[in-house]
């Protein structure tokens, strides 16, 4: 769902609308890819603990690496948020307004995808929710393009970064859901 996002810009929008959108989605990128080594390290051991039964340990990695990663990503964030035109003339040596709005707006999706991995992958892969994990994104993916479509083709480069970070809230939210309801069916066993 987000690789379709600038081949609608690019539709709809101008060549400099499509950069506006993608340098920042670049840089959030770029913080996505700080939490393979994360995942890469942990999920062995989280399997691990899951697979002995050990529901209190898991638990408490978890929201470690829950708290640690919030606070982190927060961190780092918040200060690219306000230091936006810096980042974007030291990184990409430009400054752009429409590339600083679109910064603004999707530089909290890496938040959002950290809840992804705790409450999604970390939750639903472990406990064997494979099928509804991949039905949330299927579908997600099935109705973020009419979300996207219209978005694109109203605000231009605003809307796909606010049909992004719209996307992945929701997603959020549905493994947030899907966690809160299901964690004590899970670890009662």
């Amino acid at each position: 769902y987000t690789t379709t996002l600038p081949v609608l810009l690019g539709i709809f929008g101008t060549k400099e609308q499509v950069a506006f959108f993608t340098i920042p989605n670049k840089i959030v990128n770029i913080i996505r890819m700080t939490f393979e080594p994360v995942l890469q390290t942990f999920f062995p051991h989280l399997s691990k603990l899951s697979a002995n039964g050990e529901w209190g340990k898991l638990t408490d990695v978890r929201k470690k690496l829950f708290l640690v990663g919030s606070s982190v990503i927060t961190l780092v964030c918040g200060i690219i948020f306000f230091f936006a035109d810096e980042v974007l003339s030291l990184i990409f040596n430009i400054y752009s307004l429409g590339s600083i709005k679109n910064l603004h707006i999707q530089i909290f999706i890496p938040l959002i995808l950290w809840f992804h991995v705790i409450f999604g992958f970390f939750f639903m892969i472990l406990h064997n929710f494979k099928k509804v994990y991949s039905k949330i994104i299927l579908y997600s993916s099935i109705i973020s393009l009419p979300i996207s479509f219209a978005a694109i083709y109203f605000y231009k480069d605003l809307g796909a970064s606010w049909s992004l970070f719209g996307v992945e809230f929701v997603i959020g939210l549905i493994y947030l859901y899907y966690y809160y309801n299901n964690k004590n069916r899970v670890y009662a066993k």
